[in-house]
């Protein structure tokens, strides 16, 4: 009897088991970052920060908006997105990939933080960021009410 019910329990398995194409799979990843919708109806106006060439867009003030060559930067609280001109969809853009003429804009070219605002283990507040791209406040703690 033993004998028997190993082998139903092997055919069992085997008739389990697909033949044929493996089945495709679909993944669908939400982080909860909800992306922002990007759109300038004309041409922003720029000025070009000194000893650069970025140019920044002043009048924006939802953003902190840049252009380098044909690409436009978007930083909205430390989350970054980039077009290939004022009128075409931004996508998110790590901040590894924002080139370093624009992390090192003066802080009076900007008004948001460079990467995102996190808590360290204290509670408190800071701007997030590695040593290499760090601006003047990013990784100094800011504490908050």
């Amino acid at each position: 009897m033993n004998r028997k019910l190993r082998v139903f329990t092997i055919a069992a398995i085997v008739a389990a088991v697909p033949i044929g194409r493996p089945a495709r799979a679909q993944i669908d990843v939400h982080i909860g970052i909800p992306l922002p919708r990007i759109v300038f109806e004309t041409e922003p106006q720029v000025v070009v920060i000194p000893n650069t060439n970025v140019y920044y867009a002043p009048s924006v003030n939802e953003y902190d908006t840049y252009r380098v060559g044909p690409y436009w930067y978007v930083n909205r609280d430390g989350y970054w997105y980039r077009a290939r001109g004022h009128h075409a969809q931004f996508r998110p853009v790590p901040y590894r990939r924002v080139p370093r003429q624009i992390v090192g804009v003066p802080e009076e070219y900007r008004r948001h933080p460079m990467r995102p605002e996190r808590r360290d283990v204290r509670g408190q507040y800071y701007e997030g960021g590695d040593s290499k791209h760090r601006g003047k406040h990013q990784g100094k703690h800011h504490q908050h009410d």
